[in-house]
């Protein structure tokens, strides 16, 4: 037990809230995508998509992750999931995938609107099974090699490693798409003013604010996982609870920054809100009627 009891109950409050507010907020988000029409267009499969890994990550990955947390410094409860890694990464490792997926997308949107919007929607469930596919893999060598080698530090390193290499090139794929984006918006010669087009565009610029707000919340935490890979000795342990804390938190405000960056962006997404949460009774005049036939 390397914390106080008073840390340990004031970080569980903390993490409750966090946990109900990505459940919430990502609910909110898969709802009014998917029950609006002017939302489901092909532009936004990914964003649903992403929406529903964010709340896997709060619903299953979170609570886990807090879980062995507390096991581990404050003995609160013991955790005894054989598969906790997998449960742990798995679900962020998704979201990080859909996001280098959604960079790709708006890239082809940029660079080719006539073909992106006659583009089936059968292209974007193997994008969507692709995700899946690249994660599961991931998830799979390392549980075999878990189960080879126990939690050796050879095994340890590979996680890290595995997970830094997904980070960092999704990184890649983002940053060079929107720079590629950013080249072709700013020094087309054709105006674009048409509605559509201009709507594209706001998209686009969103969902790069959405990005770039998942990666900055993840760096930290691969940062660390390397400087503890490196030399472990180097952090006080008194500190590493406040620490993993602190970078458990960031990671989970990944999951529930997109949603509040849809309001703020999106109007449609604020009108659909309204409209679906926000429902004022109706008060409709009634006819004075007499009481009784004269």
């Amino acid at each position: 037990m390397l914390a106080t009891q008073l840390d340990c109950i004031a970080w569980l409050v903390v993490d409750i809230i966090k946990l109900l507010a990505i459940i919430v907020l990502n609910i909110i988000t898969v709802t009014v995508f998917v029950k609006q029409r002017q939302l489901q267009r092909r532009s936004t499969y990914l964003v649903i998509h992403l929406a529903i890994i964010d709340l896997l990550v709060g619903a299953v990955s979170s609570p886990v992750i807090f879980s062995h947390l507390f096991e581990h410094y404050c003995g609160l409860w013991k955790v005894d999931i054989k598969i906790f890694p997998a449960l742990v990464e798995f679900f962020p490792t998704a979201s990080i995938v859909n996001l280098a997926f959604i960079s790709l997308e708006r890239l082809h949107a940029t660079f080719f609107p006539f073909k992106h919007r006659e583009t089936k929607k059968s292209v974007y469930v193997v994008v969507i099974a692709t995700i899946w596919l690249l994660t599961s893999l991931r998830e799979i060598l390392q549980y075999v090699l878990d189960q080879k080698d126990g939690n050796s530090n050879p095994t340890r390193s590979f996680t890290v490693l595995s997970l830094v290499i997904y980070t960092l090139a999704s990184l890649f794929v983002v940053c060079l798409s929107y720079i590629a984006i950013f080249i072709k918006v700013r020094f087309s010669p054709i105006a674009q003013h048409h509605g559509a087009n201009n709507r594209e565009r706001r998209l686009t610029v969103t969902l790069l604010m959405v990005t770039l707000a998942s990666l900055l919340t993840w760096l930290p935490a691969i940062i660390f996982k390397l400087v503890r890979v490196w030399d472990n000795s180097a952090i006080p342990s008194r500190s590493l609870f406040f620490i993993d804390k602190t970078l458990a938190f960031l990671v989970g405000v990944n999951s529930m920054v997109n949603p509040i960056v849809y309001a703020v962006r999106m109007p449609e997404f604020r009108a659909s809100f309204r409209k679906i949460f926000c429902k004022a009774p109706s008060h409709t005049p009634q006819a004075n009627f007499p009481l009784r036939n004269p």
